[in-house]
């Protein structure tokens, strides 16, 4: 019927009608191992693990073309910190009273790190924003909560004058530390 109705010769009619996919038999495997890696192998895992465990060399473009072919994909495990921290700082953001005028009265803080040769140091330091000076700063190996209030406590004992004058402004960097 569906012959007659093409006008196809049966010669050519059977010839493709009965062939089968030959990526088939690697489909077969393919997914095996994705089914057993619970569906988190990309197609250089997959590559990687038919050499090692059955010993047999398949090309990578041929495991992504079958991979494709048959809409096998990866399903990857999205990191949770990262939101997690966004929200936190989203939450804990205050309003920025300075608004890019830096000649007020304040004082700033942030922590950097300095790179040198394969070490890295941590340099935390208050700025006072009126006489454009650094008031305290400080070097640590490590860069967590002690040290940076340590350098906190230092600032008021090095100008009294202007903690006493300006006590309500300091404006510090969304760094996680001052919240």
């Amino acid at each position: 019927m569906m012959r007659e109705v093409l006008q196809i010769s049966p010669k050519t009619y059977y010839k493709y009608h009965f062939v089968k996919d030959k990526d088939y038999g690697d489909y077969k495997l393919i997914r095996k191992i994705f089914n057993h890696s619970f569906k988190t192998y990309g197609y250089r895992r997959i590559t990687k693990y038919i050499k090692d465990e059955y010993r047999a060399i398949y090309n990578h473009k041929r495991v992504l073309r079958i991979m494709n072919k048959y809409g096998i994909q990866a399903e990857y495990i999205k990191n949770q910190q990262r939101n997690y921290i966004k929200e936190r700082m989203e939450k804990y953001v205050k309003p920025d009273f300075l608004k890019r005028k830096f000649n007020q009265a304040g004082w700033v803080t942030d922590v950097t790190y300095l790179i040198y040769g394969n070490k890295r140091a941590f340099l935390s330091s208050i700025l006072d924003l009126k006489g454009q000076k650094v008031i305290v700063h400080q070097i640590s190996y490590h860069n967590d909560n002690k040290f940076v209030i340590d350098t906190l406590l230092k600032a008021p004992k090095k100008d009294k004058k202007r903690s006493e004058e300006y006590n309500s402004l300091f404006r510090s960097g969304y760094s996680l530390f001052f919240i």
